[in-house]
C-alpha cells in the first residue's frame, strides 16, 4: 500500500466516523459544569458509598449537589461553625 493509498484511507475513516459519530453541539459556558475534587476520610467514604448504595438512583455528584443546595438555601454551614464558636467560648 503506497503512502497516498494509505492518506486516502485515513481520510475516508475519518469520514465514515464523523459520519457515524457527529460533534456534540457545544455547552454554553453557563451552563457548564464545573469538576471540584472531594477529599475524604476513609471512613466517611466507606459511610457514604453504603448510604448511595442504599439509594442507587442518587449518584456521588449529585448527593454533593443537594448538600451544598440544602446548605445554599438553609444556611446550614453556618449555624454549624456559630453552634462550635459558641460551644469553644
Amino acid at each position: 500500500m503506497s503512502i497516498i493509498e494509505i492518506k486516502h484511507f485515513l481520510v475516508a475513516r475519518v469520514a465514515r466516523a464523523a459520519i457515524m459519530h457527529p460533534m456534540r453541539m457545544k455547552v454554553a459556558p453557563s451552563k457548564k459544569h464545573k469538576a471540584r475534587g472531594v477529599s475524604l476520610p476513609p471512613d466517611m467514604s466507606q459511610a457514604v458509598s453504603k448510604k448511595l448504595f442504599r439509594m442507587p438512583h442518587l449518584s456521588f455528584s449529585s448527593y454533593v449537589q443537594r448538600l451544598i443546595q440544602n446548605d445554599m438555601k438553609n444556611n446550614v454551614i453556618g449555624q454549624i461553625l456559630a453552634d462550635d464558636a459558641e460551644r469553644a467560648a
